[in-house]
């Protein structure tokens, strides 16, 4: 667990003292919050995400059909495969 020293404002430090004294911990209110801002970080950092992956497809279609894989666990398909790509 690591420990997170805030300067705060006279205005600031009196709202601690306020909340203090009615029995809420300072520590739970600024738990809260960084949990409250980071879960908005996080929606918005994944909607970004999909806007991003939309637009490289747009951007960069594929081309010419797929090439199919070989079956990983066929060692032969997989040498085959690999011969093919080296003479191309």
């Amino acid at each position: 667990m690591s420990i997170l020293n805030v300067r705060l404002s006279p205005e600031d430090a009196e709202l601690v003292r306020i909340l203090r004294d009615s029995g809420i911990s300072a520590a739970d209110v600024v738990r809260e919050a960084i949990r409250s801002r980071a879960k908005r970080v996080r929606r918005r950092a994944a909607v970004d995400t999909d806007a991003l992956l939309d637009e490289m497809v747009v951007r960069f279609p594929r081309r010419g059909p797929s090439r199919r894989r070989p079956d990983l666990t066929d060692r032969h398909a997989v040498r085959r495969a690999i011969l093919a790509k080296l003479r191309a």
